[in-house]
């Protein structure tokens, strides 16, 4: 497993990170909580030290199971992010919403401290100034920094508004979602060079296109949660036979393609039982061939 320092924080997480949506049941797949509970150990037991999870997974189920997972292992301590904002059914980035949010999260995950909390899905905000106010979410995440209740500040949004959080000069780190990986490279343009340009440590969410760079143009394959278009299973597929001509899966050059930007710290694909751990192990430590990248 490789480890990185994420950003100005200092904290160190594994390159590979742990993607909770799945065992909350976020994409309609029910995990059971003895099957959530050994996919987090596989995880960890396999070097896995950076965790994912939000109170929207599940409606607080993938920090439940989490919290359920830590509280039965004997190892060492994990870095653990989840987020406020996005709540089930509805938005809120209120200072007292915040507050009780972070509250509720340290509770269902059984924790007295968490190293990073992301502002979720701010593209959802009625505004980037009531986010950032005093009076606002981030207000109340300073409130919980001084009180020594939460560590480090992020922000997380499939949207282009994520290069203005990061330029503002209040987030250190950012969860760049769904607009980096093999098929939209858009995040490159401005986004993850201001990212490095702050010493903003950035997190890669949904590297595998949320599916299709897992599980190659088949049959059913989604991207971007939708059934992927002709044009997309086209591409995949040319993607497919170039990996197989330097005889490399596709899921492994998916998450090196995502590391291979100097901006990039971690990527955190989903997982939703201990052999897809595995599976996600075996492809991350993959030798990936230097020259395969100019062949795609």
């Amino acid at each position: 497993m490789d480890y990185t320092t994420l950003g100005r924080t200092g904290v160190t997480v594994s390159r590979l990170g742990f993607g909770g949506a799945p065992i909350g049941g976020l994409y309609g797949r029910a995990i059971a909580e003895a099957q959530a509970v050994a996919t987090v150990h596989r995880a960890l037991d396999l070097g896995i030290t950076f965790l994912d999870t939000a109170p929207l997974y599940g409606e607080g189920q993938s920090e439940r199971y989490v919290g359920r997972a830590l509280a039965s292992y004997a190892g060492p301590r994990p870095v653990v992010g989840t987020k406020v904002g996005r709540i089930p059914r509805h938005f809120d980035y209120s200072y007292d919403m915040t507050l009780a949010s972070v509250d509720a999260s340290l509770e269902r995950l059984g924790l007295d401290y968490l190293p990073l909390v992301y502002l979720h899905a701010v593209h959802l905000a009625p505004s980037m100034a009531q986010v950032l106010s005093p009076q606002g979410a981030l207000g109340a995440l300073r409130r919980l920094q001084s009180e020594g209740v939460i560590g480090w500040v992020g922000v997380g949004t499939p949207d282009p508004i994520i290069a203005d959080y990061i330029a503002s000069g209040e987030v250190d780190v950012a969860l760049v979602a769904n607009c980096y990986d093999l098929i939209d490279r858009s995040a490159a343009e401005r986004i993850l060079p201001l990212a490095a340009e702050r010493s903003v440590g950035v997190v890669i969410g949904g590297p595998y296109g949320t599916g299709i760079l897992a599980t190659g143009a088949g049959p059913g394959a989604k991207y971007r949660y939708r059934d992927a278009p002709p044009e997309i299973f086209a591409r995949v597929r040319r993607y497919e036979r170039v990996c197989r001509e330097f005889g490399v899966s596709l899921k492994a050059v998916a998450l090196r393609f995502c590391l291979r930007h100097p901006a990039v710290h971690a990527v955190i694909p989903g997982m939703a039982s201990p052999q897809e751990v595995e599976e996600t192990v075996a492809a991350f430590s993959e030798h990936v061939p230097a020259e395969i990248w100019e062949a795609l």
